[in-house]
């Protein structure tokens, strides 16, 4: 007997204590009605690798689909097993995977336990979108003691968790794509008279996956006179639509729209929209029944009605919305002071996602252009003139891009995805000049990856017939009055080939620069949306000061590290390094999570990285990270909740330091190099905050475009705007 217990008591310490290592977060990043996506992710706090792990999660709600894992019903909840790349969790890491639910009431339900290994785990819950839970869950204790305690004492037996064994960390993916749809519903009234007036709706898709087909219910009191880009029947209290050949289909990071006249007045706001079955969020903007800024000195007894005016139905090769009039002549525009203070005295960077763009008509329906307050006040993007963000990138457009000029007034060939035309674009592009900003065309992003064309023109002669895709950039600066390019380059992986395709992109980018400057004189910046973790030391980019110091990071890790060193071999810059032709990068320091990343360890490897001339900022992404798990919160002292402070650098140093806007933008100040370096955000209309705890148990809020740009402001200094011709 006692050599049983000694075995017992020997296995016992060899045991790690998993409760003590391993903890739990399940954060809800998006939902709709009737579901949501979800991130569990899992780490390991101990000081050695958990392997073949399998979790148990406790909810009532159904799990459609899954990615980093697979999920299997069980009793009171799912079964969740790692994939291949997941299996292990290592010593100070972690695994995230990822959920897709259909929810069982109105709101996400918030789990209620996760065993890993069979074992209960602390368990955080971070959803914004559901009813609170005690955060942190309390670990559970051990095993309950009974009374009256036996004799002699019984020896438990233990519970079975593997022995870890030491083995190399897999390479992570940072960043796979799971297919998931999200939808949203914007209905904006764009025209009224005394009996009825016209309304776009618009259908976004931000989620990863297209979204094959669709058919809506749209609840109005209101009666359809007409409609284009979609057929509509009347239903018990709305409208069932279905839509048109060329608009089957919603892409991810798209949209659609359906155009419509009514019969009403004051227009009525829609009460619900329905997608597929599913009712998902619906945004309702009905101007209010004001005269202009600046009414007429002697109105008329009574109003002329305006004619219901007749939009174009004929169906269109492209979904660009319809009416679609053609270029209208330009009106003299409404001046505007010329130059603001505000704006940030440092580079501030900000995403502008064109998806998410308000339709808006500038000529004006009854032949009268909005005047600069109207467009500022309808156009998200003139908006952008009101903030102190320095620069702003239009995403995405495609690499293999087209542009049929201005007087075309289509957005076909470009990847762009505004629901205005071209013709009014270009006006809120005009009264962000007028602030002094500079308005960048971003290329490429994590959805368009045909780079091929682009990369075989570098260094050819400039023309329509040697470099087509080059023209066409070329071409829409000079139309649009555009400041430069930005190169976002999001093709997995540092290959040779790859390393090659992405210095030539550069220099094609930048050689598209060129010939638009030369055509109208205007001064343009070439900028990059860099890897997060592009700039790290791994086994093929050694740090020649420290050969055995290698990133925990693989794929795309050390990618821009060796396509900024490739050199030139043609064209006007034959003999220049690829990195040296860029003016601005914008680090993009999330989606690698809060376990194994340091936005500032990236910050400085670029700034060393790259000429002094070149500005460097710190990326941020409004929260949640989309895989990392990480919540940017503005200040130091409001770090506290997981994913609020990172645990080690990319080369496992122990920081557990606040991930916050203070922190970078004052690592950025240290600095001495470039006195314009600064942060960058993506993006800038992802405004909601997520609630979260501070350190004292106070609420407070994470970080959004307006409270990182007053950070900006109060740390970087105010500047002064001047108008850009």
């Amino acid at each position: 007997m006692k050599s049983l217990i000694t075995l017992l008591s020997v296995a016992l310490l060899a045991i790690p204590n998993l409760r003590a290592a391993v903890t739990a977060t399940f954060t809800v990043p998006s939902a709709w009605s009737g579901g949501y996506t979800a991130n569990l992710v899992i780490a390991n706090t101990g000081p050695a690798a958990v392997n073949n792990w399998s979790a148990n999660l406790s909810t009532t709600d159904k799990v459609s689909n899954a990615w980093n894992g697979s999920a299997s019903p069980a009793a009171g909840g799912y079964n969740v097993l790692p994939a291949s790349w997941t299996a292990t969790i290592p010593a100070n890491g972690s695994v995230s995977v990822g959920f897709q639910f259909d929810a069982s009431g109105s709101q996400p339900a918030n789990p209620t336990r996760v065993l890993v290994n069979g074992v209960p785990v602390p368990l955080v819950v971070n959803n914004p979108y559901g009813s609170a839970t005690p955060t942190p869950t309390p670990t559970p204790s051990p095993s309950p003691t009974p009374t009256p305690k036996p004799s002699p004492t019984p020896v438990a037996t233990p519970t079975p968790v593997p022995t870890p064994v030491a083995t190399p960390t897999p390479t992570p993916k940072p960043s796979p794509t799971p297919g998931v749809t999200a939808l949203s519903g914007v209905f904006q009234v764009t025209s009224s008279w005394d009996t009825g007036y016209n309304a776009n709706l618009i259908i976004n898709n931000t989620g990863t996956a297209s979204l094959a087909s669709w058919s809506a219910s749209l609840y109005t009191t209101d009666k359809v006179g007409s409609a284009w880009n979609a057929t509509v029947a009347a239903v018990a209290g709305g409208y069932q639509l279905t839509p048109a050949s060329w608009n089957a289909s919603i892409p991810s990071g798209g949209s659609v729209t359906v155009g419509f006249t009514f019969n009403g007045a004051p227009p009525a706001k829609p009460t619900k929209l329905v997608v597929n079955g599913v009712s998902i969020p619906l945004s309702v903007v009905v101007p209010a029944p004001s005269p202009t800024p600046t009414p007429a000195p002697t109105p008329t007894a009574t109003p002329t009605p305006v004619p219901s005016p007749t939009p174009v139905p004929t169906p269109v090769a492209t979904p660009t919305p319809v009416p679609s009039p053609g270029v209208s002549p330009t009106p003299t525009p409404t001046p505007v002071p010329g130059s603001v203070t505000g704006v940030s005295a440092r580079t501030l960077i900000g995403y502008f996602p064109s998806w998410y763009e308000s339709y808006y008509y500038y000529a004006g329906y009854s032949g009268t252009p909005m005047t600069d307050a109207q467009l500022i006040a309808t156009s998200k993007l003139a908006a952008i003139s009101k903030t102190p963000y320095t620069d702003i990138c239009l995403a995405f457009a495609q690499p293999n891009f087209s542009w049929s000029g201005l007087a075309a007034n289509t957005w076909s060939g470009t990847g762009l995805s505004f629901s205005s035309a071209p013709a009014d674009v270009v006006q809120s592009i005009r009264i962000l000049h007028q602030q002094g900003r500079r308005i960048l065309l971003s290329v490429g992003g994590a959805t368009y990856g045909n780079w091929g064309g682009l990369s075989s023109e570098a260094g050819k002669p400039a023309g329509a017939a040697s470099a087509p895709i080059r023209d066409a950039l070329a071409r829409i600066m000079v139309d649009l009055k555009l400041d430069g390019l930005d190169v976002d380059y999001e093709v997995d992986g540092a290959d040779a080939a790859n390393v090659s395709a992405y210095a030539l992109s550069i220099q094609a980018m930048r050689e598209a620069i060129d010939q638009a400057t030369k055509v109208d004189g205007r001064p343009r910046e070439l900028g990059l949306a860099a890897w997060s973790t592009g700039a790290d030391y791994t086994a093929a980019v050694r740090d020649p000061a420290n050969p055995n110091r290698i990133s925990y990071w693989g794929g795309s890790a050390g990618r821009e590290r060796l396509a900024f060193s490739k050199v030139v071999s043609s064209g006007t810059y034959a003999g220049q390094k690829a990195g040296d032709l860029l003016d601005l990068v914008g680090v993009m320091a999330y989606d690698a999570g809060y376990q194994h990343y340091d936005p500032t360890v990236a910050y400085d490897q670029y700034r060393a990285l790259l000429p002094a001339t070149t500005i460097v900022a710190i990326g941020l992404e409004i929260p949640n990270e989309a895989w990392g798990g990480a919540i940017l919160v503005t200040s130091n002292a409001d770090a506290y909740q997981a994913g609020t402070v990172i645990q080690l650098d990319q080369y496992g140093k122990i920081l557990n330091t606040p991930y916050s806007v203070e922190r970078s933008a004052k690592h950025v100040l240290s600095n001495k190099v470039n006195p314009l370096d600064g942060l960058m955000v993506w993006e800038l209309l992802k405004s909601t905050p997520l609630p979260l705890t501070g350190p004292t148990g106070t609420s407070i809020n994470s970080a959004v475009p307006a409270t990182i740009g007053s950070t900006a402001v109060s740390l970087f200094g105010s500047g002064t705007a001047t108008p850009i011709r």
